[in-house]
C-alpha cells in the first residue's frame, strides 16, 4: 500500500512538472495556480484552448492598442549635424516606444501564447531595428508575425518575402532586373527555410534573387509595392523548378524541398523544446506531417505533447527577455499602459 502511494505521488509530481513546463513554453513563466489548472484539464486541452484563443477578447491587452508614429521625414544632404542628431533621436525614441509596447503585451496578456509565438517567429525571421530604423515598418512586421504566428507557415514565409522591414533589412528594395541583390534570397534559403548547405547551389541563390526582383518600399508608409518594370521576367531555375518565377514560385520551390520542413522543425524545437538536438526519427515524423499542411499549430501541438518534449525537462536555457517577462508576470508587477 505504501509502495503504491509512493508510485502515485511520483506520477503526480511528473505530471505537475510536465504541465509547468508546458505553461512556460507556451507563454512566459508559470504560477502554481496556472499549473494546477493544466493538471486538472489536461495538457492537450490547455494547448488547444491557448492556440485557438481570441486576442481581441483578451482583457489584459485591452489597454494596449498598437501605437502610431508620426513620419520622421528625411533630411537633405546639406542638413547640419544638430539636425541629423535630432532626427536620429526621434527615430530612436519611436523604436524605444515600440519595444516597450511589445514588452507590456507580453507581460499583460491573459493568454500569452500568441505573444510567445510572435517572439519566436521574430527570432526566426531575424530583422533588426538597428538597420531598418523605422518604427512604423517594424510595427507592421510585428503585427504580421502576430497575425500569422499560429497559422500556415507557407503564408508566413511568403509574407516575409515582401515584408517592408525585411526588404529594408536584407536590401530587397535594391534588388532589380539587371542588378540582382542576393541578400534576401540567400538568407531565406540558408536561415529561414532550407538551412545552410542543405542541397542548394549558388545558382539557386542567384536565380532566386532574380525571382524576387521588383519589390520596393513605399516612401512614407508601411507597405511594399511591386514595380513590374523592376522585375526580371526571364526564365529562372530554383532547386529544379524552371519558369518565370516570382516570389510565390520561388517560395514554393524552396518549401518543396524535404529539408525545409526538417530545418524549421529543428529551429522550433531549439526555441520550444531543448538545447539538445531532437532525435532524427522524431524530426522526420514531425517534418513529414508539417510538410503536408504547413499548419504551425498542428506542428507545435505534436511537438510539445510528444514524449521527446516530456523527456527534455530542464534542457532549455531561456533568454533574458523571456526570463524578465516571466518574472514580471509571476510577481504580478504592474506595468504602465503608456511609454514613460
Amino acid at each position: 500500500m505504501r509502495q503504491g502511494t509512493s508510485t502515485g505521488q511520483r506520477q503526480q509530481d511528473r505530471d505537475w512538472l510536465s504541465a509547468a513546463r508546458l505553461v512556460r513554453r507556451a507563454g512566459f513563466g508559470a504560477t502554481g495556480t496556472q499549473v494546477d489548472a493544466v493538471v486538472s484539464s489536461g495538457r492537450a486541452a490547455f494547448l488547444s484552448a491557448a492556440l485557438s484563443s481570441d486576442q481581441s477578447a483578451d482583457k489584459g491587452l485591452a489597454p494596449l492598442p498598437a501605437p502610431t508614429f508620426p513620419q520622421v521625414p528625411p533630411l537633405g544632404k546639406t542638413a547640419h549635424t544638430a539636425a541629423r542628431k535630432n532626427r536620429q533621436g526621434r527615430i530612436t525614441d519611436q523604436l524605444r516606444q515600440l519595444s516597450g509596447w511589445w514588452l507590456r503585451r507580453m507581460v499583460q496578456a491573459d493568454q500569452p501564447v500568441v505573444e510567445k509565438l510572435t517572439f519566436l517567429w521574430h527570432n526566426h525571421f531575424a530583422t533588426a531595428a538597428s538597420k531598418v530604423r523605422d518604427a512604423t515598418l517594424m510595427l507592421a512586421q510585428n503585427q504580421t508575425l502576430r497575425g500569422q504566428a499560429r497559422g500556415n507557415f507557407r503564408a508566413l514565409a511568403l509574407a516575409m518575402l515582401t515584408d517592408p522591414a525585411m526588404l529594408v533589412w536584407l536590401d530587397g528594395q535594391k534588388n532589380l532586373a539587371g542588378a540582382p541583390n542576393e541578400n534576401l534570397s540567400r538568407e531565406f534559403i540558408e536561415l529561414f527555410t532550407l538551412g545552410h548547405g542543405n542541397g542548394y547551389t549558388e545558382q539557386d541563390v542567384r536565380d532566386g534573387a532574380r525571382a524576387l526582383t521588383g519589390w520596393t518600399v513605399a516612401r512614407g508608409g508601411a507597405s511594399a509595392r511591386f514595380v513590374a518594370a523592376r522585375h526580371d521576367s526571364g526564365s529562372k531555375t530554383v532547386l529544379g523548378v524552371t519558369g518565370n518565377l516570382d516570389e510565390t514560385g520561388y517560395c514554393d520551390a524552396v518549401l518543396a524541398q524535404p529539408a525545409t520542413a526538417e530545418h524549421v522543425v529543428t529551429r522550433l524545437w531549439g526555441q520550444m523544446g531543448s538545447d539538445q538536438p531532437l532525435p532524427a526519427a522524431s524530426i522526420t515524423t514531425l517534418a513529414d506531417a508539417f510538410r503536408s499542411t504547413w499548419d504551425i499549430s498542428a506542428l507545435l501541438t505534436s511537438m510539445v505533447l510528444s514524449s521527446d518534449f516530456v523527456a527534455a525537462q530542464g534542457e532549455l536555457v531561456i533568454g533574458p527577455v523571456e526570463w524578465l517577462v516571466g518574472a514580471l508576470r509571476a510577481l504580478q508587477v504592474p506595468s504602465p499602459t503608456t511609454p514613460s
